[in-house]
């Protein structure tokens, strides 16, 4: 029996580590988790209700961007978003500027409470879209506080 221990049960240590990383990466932030992040990052321009301020900011709320590209969200945060954009009929041109800071488990859940709320249904996106995402826009060494 102690052969047993000291042989596999390092190995099976390391394999539910294994197994709860790879979990953790493809499982979707909740929503709920994110109403918190949302609240301290972006509610004072697209506001707790998620419609945003007229002329400046626009919604969150039944925004067919949003529907058309759940990542949309994601990569806005991690790139920002500045020029004229059009939601809905109104005209918006304003900055929004990159939040990179954030963990990549911030803007998952950040994510998934816009894609969630205020009457919005376009499903949900994991920790690993995020980090994909950071990868694709040349941000990850940035991200791990590299040059």
């Amino acid at each position: 029996m102690a052969t047993f221990i000291k042989t596999y049960l390092p190995k099976l240590s390391m394999m539910s580590v294994a197994i709860s990383a790879t979990f953790m990466l493809v499982t979707p932030a909740t929503a709920q988790d994110g109403e918190e992040a949302y609240a301290k990052n972006c509610q004072s321009c697209h506001q707790a209700n998620g419609t945003g301020l007229a002329g400046a900011f626009p919604p969150l709320a039944n925004n067919p961007h949003l529907a058309d590209d759940k990542l949309h969200v994601v990569r806005t945060v991690l790139k920002g978003m500045s020029g004229p954009l059009e939601v809905n009929g109104n005209k918006y041109n304003a900055m929004m500027p990159p939040m990179q800071h954030l963990s990549d488990d911030e803007i998952a859940a950040i994510a998934n409470h816009v894609l969630s709320s205020w009457g919005n249904d376009f499903g949900s996106v994991s920790v690993a879209d995020v980090d994909a995402m950071r990868v694709e826009l040349g941000l990850k060494d940035r991200a791990a506080g590299k040059p």
